[in-house]
């Protein structure tokens, strides 16, 4: 199947097509929480301030089991050939970006299913 990209204005109008009465069945936290894709950290890695490894700034280490909130991506790092994702921590709210796979095979990021 194909995925879908949604940008934030076709996110706001699907959760404003689920109201009865003019009244919201779910609330926007809510609607967003079902709606944006989130991965699962599978391995250490590290969430940086940029796409590119060489010009990214480290922004904290990603521990096992956090849950990360899909922003954009994923998208090939050119130089190193990792598939990387913008994404927000559902924790602490840093955002930046992380890699799913590396070039090796090496999985850092899996589905996490709904959360």
């Amino acid at each position: 199947g194909g995925e879908a990209e949604l940008s934030e204005e076709d996110l706001r109008r699907l959760h404003a097509s689920f109201r009865s009465k003019g009244e919201a069945l779910l609330s926007k936290a809510d609607f967003l929480r079902i709606a944006r894709p989130r991965l699962r950290v599978v391995k250490p890695t590290v969430l940086t301030s940029d796409l590119s490894l060489d010009s990214g700034k480290a922004v904290r280490p990603l521990r096992v089991g956090e849950i990360l909130e899909i922003l954009a991506g994923p998208l090939r790092e050119e130089k190193a050939g990792l598939m990387r994702v913008r994404a927000r921590v559902t924790r602490d709210g840093k955002e930046g970006w992380a890699t799913v796979a590396g070039n090796a095979g090496t999985v850092f990021l899996a589905d996490a299913g709904a959360q």
